[in-house]
């Protein structure tokens, strides 16, 4: 499996996203999870982890799909 890291966006699910991540932990306990909290902590993130990451998952709406790409 490639390495992959779920972005997810908190405020696109009103904050109730804990249960999906804990379905994608069941399923998926190798890949990175990350809470965003701001479009430049995002950013960041992405920047550091480009090199060992794959694959970047959006998980929210149109600003989290924007921002990853």
């Amino acid at each position: 499996m490639k390495n992959v890291a779920f972005i997810i966006n908190p405020n696109s699910s009103n904050g109730k996203y804990q249960p999906f991540v804990t379905k994608l932990q069941q399923y998926s306990s190798e890949s990175i999870i990350y809470i965003s909290e701001s479009i430049d902590g995002t950013k960041d993130f992405i920047k550091k982890k480009s090199d060992s990451i794959d694959v970047f998952v959006a998980v929210g709406g149109d600003g989290t799909i924007s921002t990853i790409a």
